[in-house]
């Protein structure tokens, strides 16, 4: 099993862009936390994700470059709402 550490942070006022072009309720971050930690735990390939104050805690076979690849749809669906830091092994 490994285990690894998503850091993640709210979408601030410097990533607006083109394809990001406002700013999110900063009220519905916890909101949009809990959709992704369940879209990624929804992943056949996650064992367990869950938050553990300032990352979430993901736990499954694979390897970090598979991990990566796997998630990175989902967090293509937040890009505008929550922005993914890094994914280190624990």
């Amino acid at each position: 099993m490994n285990s690894y550490e998503l850091r993640v942070r709210a979408f601030e006022k410097n990533d607006i862009n083109l394809e990001c072009k406002f700013m999110p309720d900063h009220d519905s971050f916890q909101m949009y936390l809990d959709a992704l930690i369940e879209d990624i735990s929804s992943l056949e390939q996650i064992t367990k994700a869950e938050y553990r104050g300032s990352y979430i805690a993901i736990e499954t076979q694979t390897e970090i470059h598979e991990c990566k690849a796997i998630m990175e749809p989902v967090f293509s669906s937040y890009i505008c709402k929550i922005r993914c830091v890094s994914i280190t092994m624990v």
